[in-house]
């Protein structure tokens, strides 16, 4: 059984008092910090809460030209001139910061975070970049990577964009395989366009050892060996997107068909886009299936296909091409589709933020605006403009 000291039961009112003695003192010295700010300070905060950003940025400059050694004070002022747009005012706040000297190592490095920030907002890319790599090896080095990596994205820099998200993986933890293997399908598809057969090989394989399920790359890498002459090759390259990811079947399933055909495999490949269309059943691998499928069995057998998907997978393109090849839809099908596409183009769209509605509004009830409903519907909209 547990034995209680009897001296713990009179040393607990002690400590008590000491807790509540020390935030007493927490709260005065706070009271006396809030006490000796200037007003200005409140203003602004008020007018912050209220989303008046203008009239707030007016009362802070006002206040930073009295407390022109307050560089916290001179952030704010410039973060608030970035967010309304005048970047110029922002990055000569920065700069001044930076040239006075003075600051501490952390200070500092905010500062630069900050004018690279500018920089960016500005549309001046090689100047944020030099800003951002400043900061690399410093305890800043995780926050500058992010806009680092979005601006190599921008410059189409693929290979600096691999070695910022490689990086910004080591430091905090996360793994980007996807990232980083799209960034190697850029570099493989400039390789491709420009005939550099080696280097798209090349990056097409580093895609895929970053992240095996990349089904772009085997997407280039078909037509890569499609062009060395290699059928069977770029076959088997878009046939392993399957077992990558079956929903990306569409994005192959015309290119297997077109070469099919042209191989003399049509036979082979009819039975496979059949199985593809009873996985992925969109109108895409119906097309592909289609084609080979008229071409190996004939009309009769492209029209039962077509009779098959309308009745699996019912919709307006798979009617339309059931009736392009002479086929009868069913009406109670079609009443049903038609019935369906009228419900969502039967509507009234929002010409400031796209909203859709069945009703016609003049307060646009997703963003605000007035008078921004046109009185015709979607379809009207659609086909006649």
């Amino acid at each position: 059984m547990l034995e209680i000291e009897y001296w713990w039961l009179a040393a607990l009112p002690a400590f008590f008092a000491l807790g509540w003695a020390a935030a007493r003192i927490d709260i005065r010295q706070v009271i006396r910090e809030a006490r000796n700010l200037p007003k200005a300070y409140f203003r602004a905060l008020n007018l912050l809460v209220d989303d008046d950003a203008e009239r707030a940025t007016d009362v802070l400059v006002e206040l930073a030209r009295a407390e022109r050694g307050n560089t916290e004070l001179q952030m704010a002022l410039a973060g608030l001139f970035r967010r309304k747009g005048e970047t110029d005012r922002a990055i000569r706040i920065h700069q001044s910061l930076l040239a006075e000297g003075g600051l501490d190592g952390e200070t500092k490095q905010k500062v630069t975070l900050e004018l690279a920030l500018d920089f960016l907002a500005a549309g001046l890319l090689d100047r944020a970049e030099g800003e951002l790599r400043r900061l690399l090896g410093t305890p800043h080095e995780a926050r500058a990577l992010p806009p680092l990596l979005n601006l190599y994205a921008a410059e189409r820099e693929w290979h600096k964009a691999i070695e910022t998200a490689r990086r910004l993986e080591e430091i905090t933890g996360h793994p980007r395989p996807q990232e980083i293997a799209q960034y190697w399908c850029e570099v493989a598809q400039y390789a491709f366009n420009h005939s550099d057969d080696a280097g798209a090989g090349a990056a097409v394989a580093a895609a895929l050892a970053a992240n095996y399920k990349c089904t772009r790359a085997n997407v280039i890498g078909g037509q890569l060996a499609l062009r060395q002459g290699d059928a069977a090759g770029a076959l088997a390259c878009w046939q392993r997107v399957e077992l990558q990811n079956a929903d990306d079947l569409p994005l192959v399933a015309g290119l297997i068909a077109d070469t099919a055909l042209a191989q003399g495999e049509a036979a082979r490949a009819a039975n496979l886009l059949r199985g593809y269309w009873q996985q992925t059943p969109t109108v895409d691998v119906l097309d592909a299936a289609l084609r080979v499928v008229l071409a190996v069995e004939g009309e009769p057998a492209a029209r039962a296909l077509l009779a098959e998907a309308v009745a699996q997978r019912p919709s307006i393109l798979a009617v339309s091409r059931q009736l392009e090849h002479g086929g009868p839809p069913e009406v109670s099908t079609l009443r049903q589709l038609l019935g369906q596409h009228t419900r969502r183009l039967a509507q009234y769209r929002c010409t400031a933020c796209g909203f859709r509605a069945r009703a016609h509004y003049w307060h646009c009830p997703a963003c605000s605006a007035w008078e921004t409903y046109p009185a015709r519907r979607v379809e009207e909209l659609n086909i006649y403009d």
